[in-house]
C-alpha cells in the first residue's frame, strides 16, 4: 500500500467532516495541495472549484478557526514524520 500523501490526508479529513469548500496549501510559489469540494451555490448546483470567490463572512464562520487549527496540526505532524491519518478532526 502506498503512503498517504498530504492530499490523500486533506481529501479524507475533508470527507469526515463533510466540508465544502476550497483550499491552496502552498510553500512559496509551489502548490502542494488543492482541493474543491461541495456546493458553491446550492440552489443552483454549482459545484466549488479552485475559481470560487468568497464573501468574507465566510472567513467569521464558527466551524472555520477549529477546521483551520486541525489542518495546521495535520500539517505540523507530516512534516515530523507522524501518520496524520491517525489525528481525528473535533466534533463541533
Amino acid at each position: 500500500m502506498a503512503p498517504m500523501t498530504l492530499q490523500d490526508d486533506l481529501a479524507a479529513l475533508a470527507e469526515e467532516r463533510d466540508f465544502s469548500g476550497v483550499t491552496v496549501v502552498s510553500r512559496g510559489d509551489e502548490r502542494l495541495v488543492e482541493l474543491a469540494r461541495g456546493s458553491a451555490d446550492r440552489a443552483n448546483r454549482r459545484p466549488n472549484t479552485l475559481a470560487t470567490q468568497f464573501g468574507i463572512a465566510r472567513a467569521t464562520k464558527g466551524d472555520v478557526t477549529p477546521a483551520g487549527e486541525k489542518f495546521c496540526e495535520i500539517l505540523r505532524n507530516i512534516s515530523n514524520g507522524a501518520n496524520a491519518a491517525k489525528s481525528k478532526p473535533p466534533r463541533s
